[in-house]
């Protein structure tokens, strides 16, 4: 699922020049071609989830198109208040992906179990 839809954002980048792909401390092989190609529409920027909603949010105010890319319960826990505040009050067109949804991430311990992230963004 994670390869899927990071080569569907490398292909949407292709077709439109708004779309940029941010993420968060996290291997993204798949995107290697994008990195390359689209160096300047390419963003790892790190263990600093709520940094990247806060540049996704001014990103979609200039126009762009950000795909933001990390572990699901890093979107929905630590970055509820800038999803509700910087995205959601704006309405801004932010696409969110999460990996690992549920106990998929269980092992690296229970700040990767995303259980209510569902319940988080309704």
């Amino acid at each position: 699922m994670r390869r899927a839809s990071l080569a569907c954002i490398y292909e949407l980048a292709k077709q439109d020049e708004r779309v940029l792909f941010l993420g968060s401390d996290l291997g993204a092989g798949v995107l290697d071609d994008m990195k390359q190609e689209m160096p300047d529409r390419w963003f790892m920027e790190g263990v600093a989830e709520q940094h990247i909603i806060g540049m996704a949010a001014g990103l979609a105010m200039e126009g762009f198109v950000p795909y933001v890319n990390t572990i699901a319960t890093f979107l929905t826990r630590r970055c509820f208040e800038q999803v509700a505040v910087d995205l959601c009050l704006h309405n801004l067109s932010v696409r969110l992906v999460g990996n690992g949804g549920g106990l998929v991430y269980a092992p690296l311990g229970p700040t990767h179990q995303a259980i209510e992230d569902i319940a988080i963004m309704r």
